[in-house]
């Protein structure tokens, strides 16, 4: 699978980073649709950024540490980007 949206992808790690969430919260937070976001969620928890739990017959996802040290990297990436456009 191909994402076609970096940024939703990116939305979604940093959403997961704050708090556990299950796909129609993360589809209504992010504005948008239920299967755009399960694609992303399969997506990034076959890469193993994110993991899934089962509570209350809901699925919920979070980021897993390789998920955090890539949204970290992501983050001082953007930041050297700014620095260099100065």
């Amino acid at each position: 699978m191909r994402l076609y949206n970096c940024d939703l992808a990116i939305d979604i790690l940093c959403n997961l980073k704050e708090k556990d969430m299950y796909s129609i919260e993360l589809a209504e937070e992010l504005g948008s649709t239920k299967p755009t976001i399960s694609n992303y969620l399969s997506y990034l928890k076959k890469t193993k950024l994110i993991e899934r739990t089962r509570r209350d017959k809901r699925q919920f996802y979070s980021t897993t540490e390789k998920g955090e040290e890539y949204l970290e990297t992501y983050q001082k990436l953007l930041k050297l980007e700014e620095v260099r456009e100065q």
